[in-house]
């Protein structure tokens, strides 16, 4: 007797129905992580929402702590119906080996470079003088605020003056609101910065999703660019034929707040000041993160050597 040929689609479609009828499903599982060293302590940061993980690492600067880049872990298979945390759990515990295993004690161990070294105040004046031609517009003061914070993750500000400086703007033109994200359907946040490297042209990034406009920006300085802060400003509008005309005004509103602001030329005086970290303990480091650590790791503390202005 003939046995009949089964097409490879309806042999799948066979197999998925049987698994669904005992309970397995196709599941995809997508984490998000960071790890640093908290004292003695290995904390490690990991979520499902690219947002939240974005968000934590750019303010990490707060807690001065050296994180790892965020890494993501992906995983599609078939799960017994009941079985999504145990399987989520799982993957999370190889998402925190993955990070073991690329930025280890060799990694921490390098920066305690930067957790040693001591910040100076040499950009408060520059801020200073900039904070004189404020106003009170909103996106000049996410400017601002976000100024101050690279200067303080640079170490070319102490946390006591950029509490100075971010109070004293609280006092003149109160404190900054959060910025209001429209309903679904009915408008969108973009946000957006402008970038560049040495004798070459600005460039500028724009997004509808916050959490890709976080990742573009950490990438870009990780390569050792500069970035002006990111701008976020709403646009509302009712119909989907509006987009557009939204997106290229949010376009045209960051060139000119850059260009007016002479925000190219004010990052450029700040990145141009003396690191505060010793450069012949930064070598010292990077050497021996070259022969001890990953390729990983080093390409890693190489990023924060841009950010500290080694590179």
């Amino acid at each position: 007797m003939a046995i009949p040929v089964v097409s490879k689609d309806v042999g799948v479609a066979r197999n998925v129905q049987q698994m669904a009828a005992y309970g397995y499903f196709q599941e995809e599982f997508l984490i998000y992580g960071y790890a640093f060293k908290r004292g003695q302590q290995t904390v490690y940061k990991l979520s499902e929402d690219p947002l939240s993980i974005q968000q934590a690492y750019h303010d990490s600067v707060f807690e001065d702590v050296y994180p790892t880049p965020i890494c993501s872990w992906l995983k599609s298979v078939m799960v017994p119906s009941g079985e999504q945390m145990s399987y989520k759990t799982q993957f999370k515990m190889e998402l925190i080996q993955y990070l073991r295993k690329y930025y280890g004690q060799p990694f921490f161990d390098a920066t305690k470079l930067w957790q040693d070294t001591q910040a100076v105040d040499t950009a408060y004046e520059l801020l200073a003088q900039y904070q004189k031609r404020l106003t009170p517009q909103a996106e000049k003061r996410q400017i601002f605020d976000s100024m101050c914070q690279q200067a303080l993750e640079a170490k070319l500000l102490t946390k006591r003056s950029y509490q100075e400086l971010i109070q004293r703007t609280d006092r003149l033109y109160g404190q900054g609101q959060d910025i209001l994200k429209p309903m679904n359907g009915r408008g969108k946040l973009f946000s957006g910065f402008a970038y560049w490297s040495t004798n070459e042209a600005v460039r500028y990034y724009f997004s509808a999703t916050l959490e890709d406009t976080y990742h573009k920006y950490a990438q870009l300085r990780q390569k050792g660019l500069s970035c002006t802060p990111i701008v976020q400003k709403s646009y509302w509008y009712d119909s989907p034929n509006d987009f557009k005309p939204a997106q290229q005004a949010f376009i045209d509103f960051c060139h000119a707040l850059v260009e007016a602001n002479e925000l190219i030329s004010m990052i450029d005086q700040i990145n141009a000041l003396p690191t505060a970290v010793n450069r012949q303990h930064y070598q010292m480091m990077l050497d021996k993160l070259q022969n001890d650590g990953s390729s990983e790791a080093y390409a890693a503390f190489v990023s924060y050597g841009h950010r500290f202005h080694l590179q």
